[in-house]
């Protein structure tokens, strides 16, 4: 599989990088990926609920989140999937632009590491819309969210062209 071109990490987030209000999302995070990698959690994708797996990166510290989140960019970006993990991918794809923008609005300065690469797959995101098959009455203009996130990033990280 051709990922679009990650940043490269030269270590796994700490505990530290975990922090964010101490509370039990924070707790089942640490316990669930500290000491794991990327392709770790890509593959958990593929076996339990991905909307909630996402979920898991909301409450975290922007460090850990950015590098975790890794793990729904590659899944989304993968075509072998069955009937309910397209029906999963869906929810991962319209899930996503809401952890990142609270990410971003959060801590502009931790995301910058990731602001080349974000630029890009929202921009995959977009083009590749329709193969998500979103129910817009269900989760809204998720198109229109990678188009809002994508001027964001461009505007804050001075990437305008």
């Amino acid at each position: 599989m051709q990922y679009i071109k990650e940043p490269i990490f030269t270590s796994l987030p700490t505990k530290k990088d975990f922090y964010y209000d101490g509370d039990c999302d924070e707790h089942w995070s640490i316990k669930e990926y500290l000491g794991k990698d990327i392709e770790y959690t890509r593959k958990r994708y593929y076996h339990l609920c991905g909307i909630s797996m996402v979920h898991d990166f909301y409450f975290i510290g922007t460090k850990a989140a950015r590098y975790y989140l890794f793990g729904a960019f590659r899944y989304l970006q993968e075509d072998k999937k069955d009937e309910f993990e397209w029906s999963d991918a869906q929810e991962v794809y319209s899930a996503l632009p809401k952890v990142v923008l609270k990410h971003l609005d959060e801590n502009m300065k931790d995301m910058r590491f990731i602001a080349d690469y974000l630029i890009e797959f929202f921009q995959w995101a977009i083009d590749n819309y329709k193969k998500f098959n979103v129910d817009e009455e269900i989760y809204g203009n998720t198109q229109q969210e990678y188009l809002d996130l994508l001027n964001k990033v461009k505007f804050i990280y001075g990437k305008v062209h």
